[in-house]
């Protein structure tokens, strides 16, 4: 409905007009004036007695941040309703109106669309089914299959009975308008959005579901024009993919469809996607200009393809963007007896003087023969032993798997534990592995659910992240639950943080508890964070802290700034390198792995949960 409506958006609402549709629906009519759309609507009159709310009010039933109620204060009610529905609405409303609109198609299939404004500045869009055959007609008929329960909040907001569209008619709503041009990124993101609470939708009839799929198409073909053909194979630039997707397709520039399926595996046509969209976005690496050329330009069953898999495709770009900077380094060995006739004991007793962790990463560039040494274990275990039997040794070396990893973490961090335990040394190595299997796209995907939109990130910071969570290393874990609130503290040696050389000494306290009086006592975790590198930066914060919003009297208020600068873009005082967004993003993910999972649900629920605590006149 609101496609057609765009369509008057400049034009003078005062009397009928006629107009020409740039697509297969010919002519619709317009009208504004009250009388004559009531009397058009008492002629259309219909026996359902039910309305379903859609759109973006529906949609936060289930997802509360979608589309930020905030940035949007009078987002529009889009309901499916009867004509003889929203004719008691608009004598219940009537005098209460600033402007209406219907929109009536002169096809026959397409229903009739009332665009209405109240003075108190709410916006409806009403969608009135006229024909047997539409979409909206098949709904109203299985409302129950296709809804859940209207709380008697939003019920008194939109002033009509009626139920909200299940979760997985919002998904299928969105997913069928990726065909199109039409609003395409607004309609990508929503649908990006809507992917997450898919587990909560309504659990229908496949001969339902797939009868209102080719309704909705046969709406939408009118509306839009038909959808990418479903023609066998297409062309495209071999030149854009890496080197092994060109291997695999024998560096062919056209594919067909049983090629795609059949010579690629499900991970390498993801990749494929992946760079055929990146490809397409030109130089700015926004992969939804790729993503709706693939969408809306290539074969049907393509597009079929990444619609199904959106999001291991649209994550999949962050690992590729990080690939392309990993420098591929080809050395011409003209000295293979470097290092090669040296005596073990002397090798060992000369690598014992590199107390620098990041100059064994130089040493594997030295020659072939030395990357084959520095990748056994057998080795490390060899130098573990032979620097450190003088001194203290490891008192459980049965249990060592990693060696490398141990060599490290004594290297780095053995001054600065005061443990002597061996188990909590096996913890901290296994922690610190735990750290090193975490990808950079984690940390980005973290900042895009923190923000709930797609965020663009630099290569290079990228590779940034990458090379801290590949490096950095767990000194001290410490758990105190038997106070209140709760405490978990991780210290850590972070490297790269400011430059690729550069150590940093942090803490990370997260104390988790119950605040406020009994009325109202909330759950609440605060983190702490302490840096000592060239000078001491510290940065505290809790969930509501991201999204702008502060404690108060009697509960958490919103601020008078209610920009949420640490999930920006802009530094923060803990590094002036990284987007704050991204700092925060990657130190939450640094906690301690007893709380972490639970930590980074904390936060990216906390927005949700601060319209039910806010208190005072701040909503109102």
């Amino acid at each position: 409905m609101e496609s057609i409506r765009r369509l008057f958006k400049r034009k003078s609402a005062l009397e009928i007009t006629s107009l020409q549709l740039p697509s297969t629906m010919s002519i619709i009519t317009k009208l504004s004036k009250i009388k004559i759309i009531l009397r058009k609507l008492d002629k259309s009159s219909s026996s359902h007695q039910n309305a379903i709310l859609i759109g973006s009010h529906a949609a936060r039933r289930y997802l509360s941040h979608f589309r930020d109620v905030n940035d949007q204060p009078h987002a529009d009610w889009d309901l499916i309703l009867s004509a003889n529905l929203l004719l008691q609405w608009l004598a219940q409303h009537q005098k209460h109106i600033e402007t209406i609109t219907m929109i009536i198609p002169l096809l026959n299939e397409l229903d009739l669309s009332v665009h209405c404004t109240l003075n108190d500045k709410r916006i409806f869009d009403f969608l009135i089914p006229r024909s047997s055959t539409s979409y909206s007609t098949f709904l109203l008929d299985h409302a129950k299959e296709w809804s859940n329960k209207m709380s008697s909040y939003v019920k008194n907001r939109c002033d009509i009975p009626g139920v909200i569209a299940c979760s997985s008619l919002l998904l299928l709503l969105k997913r069928y308008m990726l065909y199109y041009h039409h609003q395409w990124n607004k309609t990508a993101n929503d649908y990006r959005q809507l992917l997450e609470i898919e587990e909560h939708g309504c659990q229908f009839d496949l001969d339902l579901k797939q009868t209102f799929i080719k309704l909705f198409i046969d709406n939408n073909e009118i509306l839009h024009g038909k959808r990418p053909a479903n023609t066998d194979g297409f062309s495209f630039s071999i030149d854009a993919f890496s080197p092994y997707i060109r291997i695999k397709l024998n560096e062919q520039s056209t594919l067909t469809r049983n090629d795609f399926f059949l010579i690629l595996s499900k991970d390498e046509q993801i990749s494929f996607v992946c760079q055929l969209a990146l490809a397409s976005s030109s130089s700015d690496n926004d992969i939804l200009i790729g993503l709706e050329k693939i969408c809306t330009n290539t074969p049907l069953w393509l597009a079929d393809f990444t619609i199904d898999n959106w999001l291991d495709i649209y994550n999949r770009k962050y690992e590729q963007n990080i690939l392309l900077q990993l420098p591929s380094i080809q050395v011409v060995l003209e000295n293979q007896r470097l290092f090669k006739e040296l005596p073990e004991l002397v090798m060992y007793n000369i690598l014992s003087f590199i107390t620098d962790t990041i100059d064994f990463h130089s040493l594997k560039l030295v020659c072939k023969n030395w990357y084959t040494i520095l990748k056994q274990d057998s080795f490390w275990k060899e130098l573990y032993l032979f620097r450190f039997s003088g001194g203290r040794k490891f008192s459980k070396c049965l249990q060592i798997r990693r060696w490398k990893l141990l060599y490290f973490w004594k290297l780095e961090c053995d001054k600065l534990s005061s443990s002597d335990n061996g188990d909590d040394v096996l913890k901290l190595i296994d922690t610190t592995m735990q750290l090193r299997k975490m990808k950079a796209n984690s940390v980005v995907q973290l900042w895009e659910n923190l923000t709930k939109q797609n965020q663009s990130v630099e290569p290079l910071v990228l590779s940034q992240i990458q090379y801290i969570l590949l490096n950095s290393y767990y000194y001290h874990l410490n758990e105190c639950i038997s106070k209140s609130p709760n405490q978990y503290t991780a210290k850590l040696i972070v490297i790269g943080l400011e430059n690729s050389r550069s150590r940093t000494q942090m803490t990370i306290t997260l104390l988790v508890g119950d605040y406020g009086s009994s009325r109202f006592e909330i759950h609440r975790e605060q983190i702490s964070i302490n840096c000592n590198s060239n000078k001491i930066q510290t940065l505290t914060f809790d969930g509501p802290g991201l999204y702008g919003h502060g404690w108060g009297k009697y509960g958490f208020v919103r601020l008078s700034d209610n920009t949420c600068s640490l999930l920006s873009i802009k530094p923060n005082q803990i590094n002036q390198n990284l987007p704050s967004g991204i700092c925060i993003s990657l130190l939450s993910l640094m906690v301690h792995p007893t709380r972490r999972e639970r930590f980074i649900q904390y936060l990216t629920t906390s927005e949700d949960q601060c319209p039910e605590i806010l208190c005072g006149d701040v909503y109102y």
